[in-house]
């Protein structure tokens, strides 16, 4: 778990990059997300409004908060279709960083940083030995022009 200070500074953060957001609804008519489920939730703007509230809704129900916005595929085109130019990628990094500091990394995420990422010789083993795996689980790609 971080600490606390740290989070509220995070916090701060976000309610500056909220300012500007109008809740005019352009990012719902790019989502792709959206366009899939068709939730409110699922969109920048219902997620902002999440945020906004996070120092609440973080200690009612973390999980929660974290599955919502774990679901973003951050691949911004709600950024790219706000007049507001709110920055919402940003946004909801600095969510999802505040989520896992309160919450902790899962122990498999843990296991991995640890022992994969901090030593980058054993993860270019590792990422060696997938590749030559992946075989089955792939399929050629049929290009005629």
């Amino acid at each position: 778990m971080a600490d606390i200070a740290e989070l509220v500074r995070l916090l701060k953060e976000l309610e500056d990059d909220l300012v500007s957001c109008t809740r005019c609804g352009m990012c719902q008519a790019v989502c792709p997300l959206y366009g899939e489920t068709g939730r409110e939730t699922d969109v920048a703007r219902g997620k902002l409004v999440l945020v906004e509230n996070l120092s609440q809704e973080i200690l009612n129900d973390p999980e929660a908060v974290k599955e919502r916005l774990d679901r973003c595929l951050l691949c911004g085109s709600c950024a790219a279709a706000c007049p507001g130019g709110v920055p919402v990628l940003d946004v909801f990094l600095k969510a999802r960083a505040i989520i896992t500091g309160y919450l902790g990394l899962s122990p498999i995420k843990r296991a991995i940083f640890r022992g994969f990422l901090s030593n980058p010789d054993r993860f270019d083993s590792l990422m060696q030995w997938m590749g030559r795996l992946q075989g089955p689980f792939t399929r050629s790609v049929n290009i005629h022009c």
